[in-house]
């Protein structure tokens, strides 16, 4: 499993939050958890700031980041990846540090 790997979402809200992408760095690997980040419809998303929340298309659907709901699943309900975000890392990673960042 790789940093920025997207997953199936596992549970029930897969309508509206069809994906997970894995944040975590393969450092951790050895874990039996990944740290996630739902990917939720665009079109269920009413939120939207451009910089914590960037979009992507996974199977010709349109998601966004939704780091606001960050979570730790274990790696067996995760399944096989159908895509990997790698080539948006920066986005990825900036999202996050908006997240965390100090000040307002």
């Amino acid at each position: 499993m790789a940093q920025f790997d997207v997953h199936r979402s596992p549970n029930r809200a897969r309508t509206s939050t069809p994906y997970l992408l894995v944040i975590q760095r393969e450092r951790y690997d050895s874990t039996p958890y990944r740290v996630t980040v739902p990917l939720i419809l665009s079109s269920e998303f009413r939120h939207l700031d451009r910089h914590l929340n960037p979009a992507f298309t996974i199977e010709d659907k349109q998601v966004v980041m939704d780091p606001l709901n960050i979570v730790t699943l274990p790696v067996k309900v995760l399944g096989a990846p159908i895509d990997n975000l790698a080539k948006h890392a920066m986005a990825i990673v900036r999202a996050i540090d908006e997240l965390i960042a100090q000040g307002k």
